[in-house]
């Protein structure tokens, strides 16, 4: 990208509609964060090499490399590897371009917007409205027992407090389990879960949480007895970068089971299908917080797909 250096002699009428143009429009967006360690970093170690602070923290997921497909060969619609599409993001650049820019862009923020400093970036979110994608990499369970003393202080000041938080749901947490006793499968698996549960539930303010699959699919028209396409909007939908996340359509069964509508699931290439899907996955937590009393909690579980803008 270059710089147009005369961008400074057009009226000040003009350059007002260009930065108010390229402000982040008013849909819900994504916000792309990742579970880091600050161990990890490594001025952050004392004269012997140990940690200073051995804490997790949220932070905006960092650029990686491009990988088209998943560990089981299925193709994989990776859009922030090829950098973080964070709707935060967007604006950053006005914050610091000029004085003309930030005060269009402050003059923007809505009153539920959250300035928070990420690496040294001043970034602003809409907390109620914005979904916080959480990308847990690395061993699952592993990760996930050492952050067990520290799910209270996660979401601790400065962080962002998101009321929409979301988890990409890996096939590995069923397809590779390391214990092959069903019995013994499915403690492994719930505690996984109850785990990611936990986590965005310690948010006071919390109000649903998401589970990304990237295999889900919307039927065909023929699969769905339909005559033409689908007119329905979906439920919720959050936008980054030419890309959407939206809520998966479902219908409550017997008891607190629920079941996709006209939406399906694709298969990975060898044929293999996880032990249980995300459905079953949303199923599970619905009937634990049934056993919990905490029915009013059931329907904070959703489901939620990617598709092009």
């Amino acid at each position: 990208m270059t710089t147009f250096h005369k961008f400074v002699n057009f009226p000040p009428e003009i350059r007002l509609m260009i930065w108010e143009a390229a402000v982040r429009s008013d849909q819900p967006g994504v916000q792309i964060f990742e579970i880091r360690n600050r161990g990890s970093d490594p001025s952050n170690k004392d004269p012997t090499g140990l940690p200073v602070d051995d804490s997790y923290e949220l932070q905006l997921v960092q650029t990686r490399a491009e990988n088209s497909q998943d560990d089981f060969g299925a193709s994989r619609a990776r859009w922030w590897r090829n950098g973080n599409p964070s709707t935060c993001l967007v604006d950053h650049g006005l914050w610091i371009a000029c004085k003309e820019s930030r005060c269009v862009i402050a003059r923007s923020q809505h009153e539920e917007t959250s300035i928070f400093t990420d690496g040294g970036r001043l970034l602003a979110v809409r907390p109620h409205q914005d979904l916080f994608l959480i990308q847990i990499d690395g061993p699952l369970d592993i990760k996930l027992e050492s952050l067990r003393q520290q799910e209270s202080q996660l979401w601790r000041h400065p962080s962002p407090k998101p009321h929409q938080v979301a988890f990409e749901y890996d096939p590995s947490w069923t397809l590779d389990s390391p214990l092959t006793e069903p019995e013994h499968y499915l403690d492994y698996w719930l505690r996984i879960f109850k785990t990611i549960q936990r986590l965005a539930w310690q948010v006071e303010t919390f109000g649903r949480l998401w589970i990304v699959d990237h295999s889900l699919v919307r039927q065909s028209t023929d699969a769905c007895g339909l005559g033409g396409g689908s007119t329905q909007e979906p439920l919720a939908s959050f936008h980054a970068e030419g890309y959407k996340l939206v809520e998966v359509e479902m219908q409550r069964g017997l008891w607190t089971a629920m079941s996709l509508v006209k939406w399906e699931y694709t298969k990975f290439e060898d044929g293999r299908r996880p032990l249980d899907t995300t459905i079953d996955f949303v199923n599970h937590i619905r009937h634990h917080l049934f056993l919990w009393d905490r029915e009013d909690l059931m329907d904070n579980v959703k489901l939620l797909a990617l598709e092009r803008s």
